[in-house]
């Protein structure tokens, strides 16, 4: 799988209706402008709304975009809750639509160690049949992986 996984991502914006619905034909349109720029597409991630997503809009935006790419280019979704435990269980569901890999951020709310972003990491990457993305945004969740933190993830044949 790691050798679909080229060129530009493109972290794309989950579109709503006036009533705060998942505009879907919107989603389309905006992953089609994508793949017509030779794209590739990430999906849920901190543009994608995530945080205010619920769990079957999730799946719904993931699969919007496995079925609109279709193939032509890869696709990752970001799969990261609060709890290592939530994120493997949304992970396998993200997982089974298709998704070239997934993307986990660092858990929010409460301060980590690294060796606790180790063992969270670690966990998912073994639980999941996709690669797994570092999604590392500290200003957003109060948790950094430092560059060595990242070597030691690195050596996961399962983490990209």
């Amino acid at each position: 799988m790691h050798n679909n996984i080229r060129g530009v991502l493109t972290a794309i914006v989950t579109p709503f209706d006036t009533e705060g619905a998942l505009n879907i034909p919107g989603l389309k349109l905006q992953i089609d402008r994508q793949l017509n720029a030779g794209n590739g597409i990430f999906c849920g991630g901190t543009n994608g709304e995530f945080f205010v997503l619920n769990e079957e809009e999730k799946i719904a935006v993931t699969r919007t975009c496995v079925e609109t790419v279709a193939g032509r280019a890869p696709v990752v979704a970001h799969i990261g809750e609060i709890s290592t435990r939530e994120t493997i269980r949304l992970g396998k569901q993200i997982a089974s639509l298709g998704v070239d890999a997934v993307s986990v951020i660092t858990p929010y709310f409460v301060p980590l160690k690294q060796a606790e972003l180790v063992s969270h990491y670690t966990a998912i990457a073994d639980a999941l049949a996709v690669p797994v993305f570092l999604y590392n945004i500290p200003a957003r969740t109060g948790n950094t992986i430092e560059p060595a933190t990242a070597r030691v993830l690195a050596e996961h044949p399962n983490i990209i």
